[in-house]
């Protein structure tokens, strides 16, 4: 009896190493190439893909379930990904979600959902040429789309909801042409466009809220020609 146990916890130990079954204190479940957990509202999570597909859909439920968070570092480093469509009801990226997917191209999400990106959700997506910014979003986090290095426009940015630009967001988008800031935007981190070598047209900087420009701000965008200083500024 002792040795049938112990031969169903060997084979129950490498399934679960397999699947990658120990995420947290969830349990997670799998459908097809996406690993997911259940969360406290009854909505899922999504925590792994497991696929090499190039396009992606990410389903707007799963058993039912909404899907409305994609967790930290759940796409990362992803070979294949070249294009993904957002759930409808997504309303939090992770950190480090789709960090390192170096093929990933187009990024389309649902603008009036989501309202959380996580700290370099997408940095060095070296492919990634265009992003929207969801109208919801409060603030752009710390290494966003750093290294974004085919970045040349961000979409729907003067209609977000966005007060702060964190740290290096934008560090080294040597391909950002031209940018468009919200009008409750009130901060702009340290080295937030430092490097963005191709950045010329900076808009609605005047008409903003901006109080505080953090230093190396934009450091190294040589072709930026000038740059409208916000009324309220109080701290450069």
């Amino acid at each position: 009896m002792r040795k049938i146990m112990l031969v169903f916890c060997v084979y129950l130990c490498m399934f679960c190493i397999a699947f990658g079954f120990a995420y947290a204190d969830n349990q997670i479940f799998r459908n097809g190439d996406i690993a997911y957990s259940s969360l406290d509202d009854g909505t899922v999570e999504i925590v792994k893909y497991y696929g090499n597909n190039s396009y992606l859909v990410i389903p707007d439920e799963i058993n039912n379930c909404k899907v409305t968070r994609i967790a930290d570092e759940a796409f990362k480093g992803n070979e294949y990904l070249r294009n993904v469509h957002m759930g409808l009801h997504i309303t939090s990226i992770g950190a480090s979600a789709f960090e390192n997917c170096t093929k990933l191209r187009m990024f389309y999400m649902n603008n009036s959902s989501v309202q959380y990106i996580g700290e370099c959700a997408f940095r060095d997506c070296t492919a990634l040429d265009n992003i929207d910014i969801p109208t919801g979003l409060s603030e752009i986090q710390k290494s966003t789309f750093e290294g974004c290095t085919s970045l040349t426009k961000i979409y729907s940015f003067q209609y977000s909801s966005v007060t702060s630009i964190g740290e290096k967001a934008f560090l080294n988008c040597v391909s950002l042409t031209e940018i468009d800031f919200p009008k409750d935007l009130t901060i702009i981190s340290e080295s937030a466009f430092e490097g963005c070598t191709y950045l010329e047209t900076i808009r609605n900087m005047g008409r903003s809220d901006v109080t505080v420009i953090g230093k190396y701000a934009f450091k190294g965008c040589s072709r930026l020609k000038e740059i409208e200083v916000p009324k309220g500024l109080t701290e450069i």
